[in-house]
């Protein structure tokens, strides 16, 4: 197995990783304001019945996921 390995030198795989990662960045989209009263309607229907929510969101070009119930919601700053 080794005698068929690749031999990269540790600059060669620096950059494989930095080109990857850079290939790999999602960059954040706009959404319609139908869209946002969808979410809000969501949000809202969970905070009530105390349901567990799903939310993925766009931190540093990565897809984030947090899995858990809505306490409290401000909707001028639209946190969580």
């Amino acid at each position: 197995m080794i005698k068929f390995s690749r031999f990269l030198m540790p600059e060669h795989r620096k950059m494989l990783k930095e080109l990857r990662e850079k290939e790999e960045r999602i960059h954040p989209s706009y959404h319609d304001e139908q869209q946002y009263e969808e979410w809000n309607r969501i949000i809202f229907e969970a905070m009530e019945f105390a349901s567990y929510l799903s939310i993925k969101y766009i931190y540093n070009y990565r897809l984030c996921c947090v899995i858990g119930r809505v306490h409290y919601y401000d909707q001028p700053n639209q946190t969580l």
